[in-house]
């Protein structure tokens, strides 16, 4: 799907600044993106071994 029809609120504008910056800063872009992977799993797992009747009905 279109950035543009996923995000109304962004102007074409913002859209392409992003662009330009990841482009730009591509190693940074992809240490930052590493790193919030990273995060986003340690939640995973701690909402997984907090609630494992939650976990296991998402599954």
């Amino acid at each position: 799907m279109d950035i543009a029809q996923r995000c109304p609120a962004a102007t074409l504008a913002d859209i392409f600044s992003v662009l330009a910056y990841c482009l730009r800063h591509q190693e940074e872009s992809k240490a930052y993106l590493a790193e919030r992977q990273q995060k986003a799993e340690e939640v995973r797992k701690r909402i997984k071994n907090e609630s494992p009747s939650a976990a296991a009905a998402s599954s």
